[in-house]
């Protein structure tokens, strides 16, 4: 019991604590207040940037079902051939994963972008993999 009114009496000088006048006075500044418009020159420069490279780069076109199937089936070929560490049964999980799942929830550019992915697999050995 008195541990509880010890508790109750701390709380109550807290509160009386946080709403004294004391520390509520606004905030006053010891500079000037910041100057924006460098930080708005800053990002319309860097937002001018952006829309270059986007017009110099273009998107990845999506693969037609085609190209798709022969990247997938020229990937399973090499992985056999050439794994020598990793599990060929977990590779070709994996690989079947990515291109029915994963290419069935994203969007055209993202698949794109893996079939770029997946072309410069092939031209480099499957990217490092033993």
């Amino acid at each position: 019991m008195n541990r509880c009114c010890a508790v109750l009496r701390l709380h109550h000088a807290t509160t009386m604590r946080l709403t004294s006048g004391a520390e509520q006075r606004p905030r006053q500044y010891y500079r000037s207040p910041p100057n924006w418009s460098r930080v708005l020159t800053r990002k319309m420069t860097l937002e001018r940037q952006r829309q270059q490279d986007s017009a110099r780069n273009t998107p990845p076109v999506e693969p037609s079902p085609l190209e798709a199937t022969r990247l997938y089936r020229q990937l399973l070929k090499t992985g056999r051939r050439q794994l020598a560490l990793t599990d060929k049964e977990y590779f070709r999980r994996k690989l079947r994963y990515e291109f029915e799942v994963v290419g069935r929830k994203t969007s055209s550019r993202v698949r794109g972008l893996m079939f770029e992915k997946g072309r410069w697999m092939l031209r480099n050995q499957l990217g490092g993999l033993l």
